[in-house]
């Protein structure tokens, strides 16, 4: 789900302000949808988005679990201490390396697509991942990293599973699905 997950790494820009340092805006979104009782979907986000991409391509995206937003406060409490378990895992954080030569290739106004690939840590797992992404430059100066097809997190990879339970029984639901797809927009700023 939180997909944090290769959101930095999209942030390759080379023509932009002198090859330096990129850090994750505020502005910055991870989404992820969930569905329940088999034909209802809710899309859900978190508000709290942090990171960086350092000139030699190393991205790291740190997500806040605590700033879950699925738009009803109590669903977000119980996200929060049954699903995520925020009182021991703060974060979900993803690691990446974004290819050779991305950086040099991106030319102010001109996209970019390449495969991101990195490792998620979430809920004390870690698991590969890898995502299509769009990295455009803005001409203010800002790289926008996009995720081009959503990546598909199972929940059963990071030991979920049984808080996902939780929160169906909590709740009264028929079902709740364990494979979520995750999405990201990141604004960078130089």
């Amino acid at each position: 789900m939180i997909v944090r997950t290769s959101l930095l790494a999209s942030l390759a820009f080379a023509s932009l302000p002198a090859l330096a340092d990129w850090s994750v805006a505020p502005e910055s979104v991870v989404t992820f949808q969930t569905s329940k009782n088999t034909n209802i979907t809710e899309t859900h986000r978190f508000k709290k988005v942090s990171g960086s991409v350092t000139d030699s391509g190393a991205a790291m995206v740190s997500i806040d679990l605590s700033s879950i937003d699925s738009g009803i406060e109590i669903r977000d409490q119980r996200m929060k201490t049954m699903l995520f378990n925020t009182g021991t895992f703060t974060t979900a954080n993803f690691q990446a390396m974004l290819p050779k030569g991305t950086l040099a290739k991106l030319e102010e106004g001109h996209s970019e697509t390449f495969k991101l690939s990195g490792s998620l840590s979430l809920h004390g797992e870690r698991k590969s991942l890898s995502t299509d992404v769009i990295a455009t430059p803005a001409q203010d100066g800002k790289l926008v990293v996009s995720t081009l097809t959503p990546i598909m997190l199972s929940a059963s990879d990071f030991s979920l599973t049984s808080g996902i339970e939780s929160l169906r029984q909590v709740a009264g639901l028929n079902a709740i699905s364990t494979t979520v797809p995750v999405n990201f927009t990141l604004v960078l700023n130089p």
